[in-house]
């Protein structure tokens, strides 16, 4: 443990640094140490995420994790239908939000873990919910169980040190926090998998759609994977609105991507491109869970059907000419396919997403009267802050700024104290 402690407050220098991977490390001490972990049984899991990010898909649809047999999953453990049917069972009494208490959420994720190891929960091998407790004894045993939590659906700090904190002081977005999420998650050993998407077009045109036409996120038993529409259900996006929501979207999951890999030592980070074009990263996550690496090549590589951003957008051609759009990872992940693009072509982090303008030719007498302005602007200024001083009463004889101005300066200050 000491070994990649300091290996990391190497890599991340500053005080700052050392005091998160200080309360990290002795959550992790404390989760090993200490009694009150859930019992030894199945292995568990919990993804964090974006909505329209593919992770209903990867939690209850997908041939290489989800429909293995002994998975068993929620699916968004916090959204409301789910909360207010099993709080009346955790808390007895029914709520109709979420837990707001650090500690009632997490003894509701506790008590969701605890029944999901006994059966109840999504069964994808059979593509059916378990609710009957004799049914799920028939079944196959129990090996891996978990389920999602949107970014907006994590806990927030409300008081520190018995005063109330305002919303944006600190955590991921807002007053919400990872840090209690983490420390509970190193005590029951849960792996943590952050599912990023990186064309964020495609999550704005998805969203757009159910909004347009009410398709509904979990109407009639049909899953979020299969809602987002067709080439029949086309949209109208506005370049400015489509950019805000990509470049805003993407901050979020930068940051907190970041935190993760510096301040969390059981969480991967996977992308949803990555997912659905290899299986390498459901080998990782097949491995840590326990459910082996190799399956034998009995499944083969996930591959789902996309549709192109230009059948899904009536306006297309106004997003992908747009200033703000045309050069950004987005726009060319829809133009090849949603294929994930090498590193170097993503234009940075989040900041810059589009590519620079080259610099502008000056030409050298231009160049010399722009010179000639600054240096007018700048003796002006100081003019201005001369004659504003002039007005003040001189503590001294001799300018403040001269040498013999701060030596009499400084012996005033050695008098006075």
């Amino acid at each position: 443990f000491s070994r990649y402690f300091f290996a990391m407050v190497r890599r991340d220098r500053g005080r700052v640094a050392m005091v998160r991977y200080a309360v990290v490390g002795a959550a992790l001490v404390g989760g090993r140490c200490s009694g009150a972990t859930l019992s030894s049984g199945p292995r568990r899991f919990m993804v964090l995420t974006q909505p329209r990010s593919g992770s209903t898909w990867f939690v209850k649809y997908s041939d290489q994790f989800a429909k293995l047999s002994g998975v068993v999953t929620l699916g968004e453990v916090m959204h409301r239908d789910i909360v207010e049917k099993k709080s009346e069972q955790i808390f007895g009494e029914r709520l109709s939000s979420p837990p707001t208490k650090i500690g009632d959420y997490l003894h509701y994720l506790g008590a969701i873990y605890r029944e999901l190891a006994q059966g109840l929960g999504w069964r994808g091998e059979v593509g059916a919910e378990v609710s009957d407790p004799e049914r799920a004894k028939e079944m196959s045993p129990v090996r891996v169980v978990g389920f999602k939590l949107m970014y907006h659906q994590l806990p927030r700090i409300e008081h520190v040190n018995g005063r109330a904190v305002a919303p944006g002081v600190r955590g991921v977005s807002g007053n919400m926090t990872v840090d209690a999420l983490l420390q509970f998650a190193t005590k029951q050993r849960v792996l943590v998998i952050h599912l990023l998407r990186l064309n964020q077009i495609d999550r704005y045109i998805s969203i757009q759609t159910i909004t347009r036409y009410d398709l509904g996120y979990h109407r009639n038993g049909t899953p979020t994977s299969y809602s987002r529409g067709d080439t029949a259900r086309r949209v109208t996006l506005t370049p400015t609105e489509t950019f805000a929501f990509a470049h805003s979207s993407a901050k979020a999951a930068y940051h907190l991507d970041r935190y993760l890999r510096n301040a969390c030592f059981g969480c991967v980070s996977i992308h949803y491109e990555h997912l659905v074009a290899s299986d390498v990263y459901f080998r990782v996550v097949r491995s840590y869970l326990g459910l082996g690496e190799d399956l034998g090549g009995i499944i083969p590589t996930a591959k789902r059907r996309w549709i192109p951003c230009k059948e899904r957008v009536l306006n297309w051609q106004d997003i992908e000419q747009s200033p703000m759009l045309s050069q950004t990872v987005w726009v060319a992940m829809c133009r090849n396919g949603n294929t994930p693009l090498p590193s170097r072509d993503l234009y940075g982090a989040y900041q810059e997403f589009v590519k620079p303008r080259a610099a502008r030719k000056i030409d050298l007498d231009e160049q010399e009267t722009e010179n000639a302005k600054g240096r007018g602007a700048k003796q002006a200024t100081r003019a201005k802050g001369a004659q504003a001083s002039s007005y003040r009463t001189p503590r001294s004889t001799r300018p403040a700024w001269t040498a013999e101005g701060r030596s009499e300066a400084y012996l005033r200050f050695k008098q006075q104290n």
